[in-house]
């Protein structure tokens, strides 16, 4: 369950987990602050393995800022988000040939993005890990293939939690 704005500082823009115990009753719940502002609430929430590591991780899709991922530790919590998540889609059009990657620009001024790091042509997201606390990111991203580089996405920014 996820809260949004409701004058309660202690509870506003919250991640509750309620997980089932051995013997199939709720336990209390767990609550994560989230990257949520009182203009972006949350959207979604989805449960997988997003990390790799075989652990069921909590996915927050946060309106107007992306996808916050609460990673699953070896206890069973859940840790805090790390850094930043940036989504995209594939092109509508690759000009007549395969993406063969993609470019994943930053910056922390609007349109003053440089290469961050590239992915591969399957990629649809990227989790930036190196993301401050409390700093403002603007992204974009780029297709590439044979042809070159394409138009570049609209831009996303977010304060990194």
């Amino acid at each position: 369950m996820t809260t949004s704005y409701y004058f309660d500082p202690d509870n506003d823009f919250r991640l509750w987990v309620f997980a089932q115990g051995f013997d199939g009753t709720l336990e209390p719940p767990a609550s994560y602050a989230t990257s949520a502002t009182y203009t972006d609430g949350a959207e979604s929430v989805a449960v997988g393995d997003i990390t790799g590591v075989g652990r069921a991780d909590v996915v927050l899709g946060l309106g107007g800022l992306g996808v916050q991922v609460f990673p699953q530790d070896a206890s069973g919590t859940l840790g805090a988000p790390g850094g930043m998540t940036h989504k995209w889609l594939a092109p509508s059009s690759d000009g007549g040939s395969a993406v063969t990657g993609y470019r994943i620009y930053r910056a922390t001024v609007s349109a003053g993005e440089v290469c961050l790091v590239s992915a591969g042509p399957t990629a649809t997201s990227y989790a930036d890990k190196t993301a401050t606390k409390g700093v403002r990111y603007y992204y974009w991203v780029t297709a590439v293939n044979v042809l070159g580089v394409g138009q570049p996405s609209s831009e996303a920014n977010a304060v990194a939690k």
